[in-house]
């Protein structure tokens, strides 16, 4: 389970709506074969 955060607000704030974070990003090294292998083409090997 993932523990609640304080994210800090952005510098344009917008009076008729509430900001939220749905989701967070990917976990530590989650993607890593998805951008080393299909977007940079690399190998495992490599």
């Amino acid at each position: 389970m993932v523990e609640k955060a304080t994210i800090p607000s952005g510098l344009i704030k917008f009076s008729l709506y509430k900001g939220s974070v749905d989701k967070i990003g990917p976990g530590f090294r989650e993607n890593n074969e998805e951008i080393y292998c299909e977007l940079l083409g690399l190998t495992k090997e490599d």
